[in-house]
């Protein structure tokens, strides 16, 4: 999902759970990675505002 479909306000909650210590890397409006998650971590509470795309596994 990407900000194109919903937009991504304010601040929330997320976890990453991905399997075999995946990664999800969030990207900013200009499609640079403004943050990488940790590995099998959270739940963590964060702002969503610059966050325009997510990608998994990467």
């Amino acid at each position: 999902m990407s900000a194109g479909t919903r937009t991504w306000s304010g601040g929330g909650y997320w976890n990453n759970r991905l399997p075999d210590n995946g990664r999800v890397k969030m990207f900013g409006s200009n499609n640079t990675v403004i943050y990488t998650t940790p590995t099998n971590y959270g739940p963590v509470r964060g702002d969503w505002n610059p966050v325009y795309s997510l990608r998994a596994g990467c």
